[in-house]
């Protein structure tokens, strides 16, 4: 019986795809006729691509519909990370994938991106078969920050949400791992941003052994919890 779940964001948890979207992403804007410095962007980490367009179309009074929009980034993301041979995983997140795995926790992916996105990229990373349960922005009525995507990981992997351990790299997934009566970690990734990971139950800067060690504690902890209806 699985007693605990650990559930990963992707993009700046699993692979450090971040620099990827932010450089795509600044070209489809100059494409769109208007630019977003870097520091600006940091603020649609982890969020929706749904609720980033909207902004952008009220703030920019873009003609296009957030369909097109969300069409046309994922698009252009998709054939820019086909063209790459490979993507290497975090440094040391393997090591904490095996480790979690060793310990019986069932592991799963919460991602705003697409399936395909999801697919493609843990293909390329060498991360495909470690994941029973992946939950993309295309199986829930609402993204992050809403707790919908992982709540329905949790469901999926047959653990109850308070026996559930989120690892995101944004304040706004940590609100939804909160909102969805999770326990989290925020991982401090540069290439995210400077973002607040003040919400988080342990905040951690790197995948090192000792990192590791206090991930596993904190994931072990969670089987004594009382299981929610």
């Amino acid at each position: 019986m699985i007693e605990q779940a650990v559930i990963f964001d992707m993009d700046g948890v699993l692979v450090d795809t971040e620099p990827y979207y932010l450089e795509n992403n600044k070209r489809v804007f100059g494409e769109l006729g208007f630019a977003l410095p870097a520091e600006e962007y940091v603020h649609f980490v982890g969020i929706s691509a749904r609720r980033m367009w909207e902004e952008l179309i009220s703030r920019f009074r873009l003609k296009q519909s957030v369909e097109e929009l969300i069409q046309l980034e994922y698009e252009t993301h998709f054939r820019r990370l086909a063209a790459l041979p490979s993507l290497e995983p975090i440094a040391g997140v393997m090591t904490l994938i095996e480790r979690l795995k060793t310990s019986g926790a069932a592991l799963a992916i919460a991602s705003s991106s697409p399936r395909r996105v999801i697919e493609l990229t843990l293909a390329k990373a060498g991360l495909a078969g470690f994941f029973p349960v992946t939950v993309s922005g295309d199986d829930v009525a609402h993204g992050k920050p809403h707790p919908d995507i992982f709540l329905e990981a949790a469901r999926r992997a047959g653990v109850s949400p308070s026996r559930c351990l989120v690892i995101e790299d944004s304040p706004r997934g940590l609100e939804g791992a909160a909102a969805a009566g999770m326990t989290s970690i925020g991982f401090k990734n540069p290439n995210s941003g400077d973002q607040d990971l003040s919400a988080a139950d342990l905040v951690v800067d790197r995948f090192r052994e000792e990192d590791i060690e206090r991930i596993i504690r904190l994931a072990d902890s969670l089987r004594e919890r009382t299981a929610a209806p």
